[in-house]
């Protein structure tokens, strides 16, 4: 192993230099953000790897280099920013530590090589902090089974649940949840590489659409249904003992949605070559 790891070569990580969005833009936002998200303990560096425009709002993808962030504080900077910045901006907060990132690269260096640049840093608290030692050459290390099959199987349980003609809808909006939560984990380990914490479900789609913006026409169907429903899976991903009964409306949009999910995963998994198609398709049967 030590024999593949090299420091990184010139054309991955550049030198220290302001990125482009702030030369070009003097974003005042992303100064906003970098004052707010500095606070935070032992923040080491900051990134800004993507920006992106979705309707009226716009998305900055930020990487946070420091120590013991955990979920929870993470998520109150991520709501905190977004108070400070205005409706119309939202924030995608991933961090992690320098030696986490280091120790995963055999999983995830085609990620944050891709993010771990001069150009995207907007942040360093010191000049000399080290650059992680890329591995070169980079053999992928994708153990996808156990999470295409969690992915598959609750989509598969949840057209089991809503596909009974007694009208109990008992424990579907958990059921969408759970598949909504694996769909996108998977979805953003297969495509940019990366297993993300458990992120809000929010910042889960917008990585789905860092992966692919055409995923953006799923936002559009029926009125922007899907849209409105992502915010309420924080509430339905707990389990709560109380009575739920949908419209046929809102079922009928839920199984739109999860199909063409389903589907799109489906492709994604066959076009990456990581699943033979016979093995996926004894994995779900």
């Amino acid at each position: 192993m030590k024999k593949q790891i090299k420091k990184s070569p010139r054309h991955i990580v550049t030198s220290f230099e302001i990125p482009d969005v702030l030369a070009d833009n003097n974003d005042k936002i992303v100064d906003k953000a970098v004052k707010i998200i500095i606070k935070l303990e032992n923040t080491e560096e900051i990134y800004l790897f993507h920006k992106a425009t979705y309707g009226n709002n716009i998305t900055y993808y930020l990487l946070i280099i420091a120590h013991n962030v955990s979920n929870e504080k993470l998520k109150e900077t991520q709501y905190y920013l977004k108070s400070k910045a205005g409706k119309q901006y939202d924030f995608v907060l991933i961090s992690h530590d320098r030696n986490w990132i280091q120790q995963h690269l055999f999983k995830y260096q085609n990620f944050f090589a891709k993010i771990i640049q001069g150009k995207n840093r907007i942040y360093a608290s010191s000049p000399y902090h080290p650059e992680p030692h890329w591995e070169s050459p980079h053999h992928l290390h994708q153990d996808l089974d156990s999470y295409y099959k969690s992915a598959k199987g609750n989509g598969l349980q949840f057209f089991s649940i809503v596909g009974n003609e007694n009208d109990n809808h008992q424990g579907i909006p958990f059921l969408f949840a759970l598949f909504f939560l694996s769909f996108c984990r998977t979805y953003i380990f297969v495509k940019p590489c990366y297993m993300p914490n458990y992120l809000s479900f929010q910042s889960l789609w917008q990585l789905c659409l860092y992966a692919n913006p055409d995923m953006i026409r799923y936002q559009h169907l029926y009125d922007g249904f899907l849209l409105k429903l992502i915010p309420t899976l924080e509430y339905h991903k707990f389990l709560r003992h109380k009575f739920t009964c949908l419209d046929k409306e809102v079922i009928d949009h839920m199984k739109v949605i999860v199909e063409k999910l389903m589907n799109d995963l489906d492709e994604l998994v066959k076009e990456e070559g990581l699943i033979d198609k016979t093995e996926k398709d004894g994995t779900i049967e």
